[in-house]
């Protein structure tokens, strides 16, 4: 059925209008993309440098660990030359 001019403008206008709102909403939408890409690429960096601070950090605790574990096992070795039983120097302190 042929629509009057009329209709015909009004459905064209009314078109046009959601197609100005949807060219707008899709702007809106990218640059709100753009902004997250940004915020996600300055978090994937602040986590990989926590993430090295973590492994340098670690390190470092295995390697005190490490260290204590060779002073108590030379401690071990001396503590039968000095002829006290393991043990005992800590009795005798605590009888002070």
């Amino acid at each position: 059925m042929p629509t009057s001019a009329s209709e015909a403008a009004f459905d064209i206008a009314r078109l046009e209008g959601a197609v100005n709102a949807l060219a707008a909403a899709h702007a809106g939408l990218r640059d709100e993309n753009a902004e997250l890409k940004r915020s996600l690429d300055e978090s994937t960096l602040r986590v990989r440098a926590l993430d090295n601070r973590l492994r340098a950090e670690n390190q470092r605790r295995l390697d005190a660990v490490k260290r204590i574990d060779d002073v108590i096992a030379q401690l071990d070795h001396f503590r039968p030359e000095l002829g006290s039983p393991p043990g005992s120097a800590q009795l005798k302190g605590a009888e002070d």
